[in-house]
């Protein structure tokens, strides 16, 4: 399979979520099935992400398809694994409680379940060494160097991350060129 309109083969994938407790649970065998075998034809790596929220117990359970996913599919075929998406944009969203918003980077809510998922890949074999990340936005950019507020320390994040993980840390940001117009796509 190629990337659309080239002849460059389509070698990473990211996968925002391995199932979901409120899918059809008979489909997922066979979902991960197809998923495994297009994974091991076209000899792609994935780039798993697993949920940070306001919500542990579907953060936890987001966590357990996804290690249970990675086993499935192998090793061989872990690009990393993406603790978080945007989570310094979770104070931004609807409906998200004082006590969330605190909880998330105050209280260490999001650091902990980083040292979780981490310790969890230790135990499991042959994953001890998989790269870890979280998915940042262009919000993050708004301090120096990083956007250190209560809602979203940042910069303390990744100093604590830093100095934990070392290059095992692989520093990824979402970015969305057009949306302001100041990037235009050519």
């Amino acid at each position: 399979m190629n990337w659309p309109n080239t002849q460059d083969n389509l070698t990473s994938l990211r996968l925002f979520k391995a199932w979901d407790a409120s899918w059809d649970a008979e489909l997922r065998q066979s979902a991960w099935i197809e998923l495994r075998k297009f994974v091991r034809r076209q000899n792609v790596k994935v780039l798993y992400g697993t949920l940070i929220s306001c919500n542990e117990t579907a953060d936890d359970m987001d966590w357990l398809y996804v290690k249970e996913l990675m086993m499935f599919i192998g090793r061989e075929h872990v690009m990393a694994l993406a603790i978080g998406n945007e989570v310094e944009l979770l104070h931004t969203q609807k409906n998200i409680s004082d006590k969330c918003v605190n909880d998330i980077f105050e209280g260490g809510y999001f650091y902990t379940k980083v040292m979780h998922r981490a310790n969890d890949l230790a135990a499991m074999p042959g994953f001890s060494d998989v790269k870890l990340t979280t998915v940042m936005g262009g919000f993050i950019l708004g301090g120096e160097p990083f956007v250190n507020t209560r809602e979203a320390r940042v910069l303390d994040f990744f100093t604590k991350i830093n100095a934990d993980f070392g290059r095992r840390w692989a520093w990824s940001f979402n970015t969305r060129p057009g949306r302001r117009g100041s990037i235009r796509i050519l």
